[in-house]
């Protein structure tokens, strides 16, 4: 959890609860998301040195990109239609894509 939200002050939970969002909220949001990114660059960059085997097992990696992508287009809004959509077939094709290919 973001420092942002888990010190946030008391009031403002109850807005996250209901799905409210907040500057503060979209504050932290981009706060983790940048992290996240960061990791998954981080990841994708030792692919190379990787056997093949363990690609597969990094395919998880695909469906934190695919929610941070949805994120960024609802500009870090979590609670917006367009951040909380499924993915779908979507997900399923890249998926399959990602682990015919050896990617993640």
């Amino acid at each position: 959890m973001p420092t942002a939200i888990a010190s946030s002050p008391p009031r403002a939970r109850p807005q996250v609860l209901r799905g409210e969002s907040s500057p503060a909220l979209r504050d932290a949001v981009v706060e983790l998301a940048t992290e996240a990114v960061s990791h998954l660059l981080a990841a994708r960059s030792l692919q190379p040195t990787l056997p093949e085997s363990a690609c597969s097992s990094l395919l998880p990696a695909t469906v934190a990109s695919l929610i941070l992508e949805r994120l960024q287009k609802a500009d870090y809004a979590p609670f917006e239609a367009e951040a909380v959509a499924p993915s779908g077939a979507r997900l399923h094709l890249q998926l399959m894509w990602n682990g015919l290919r050896g990617t993640y």
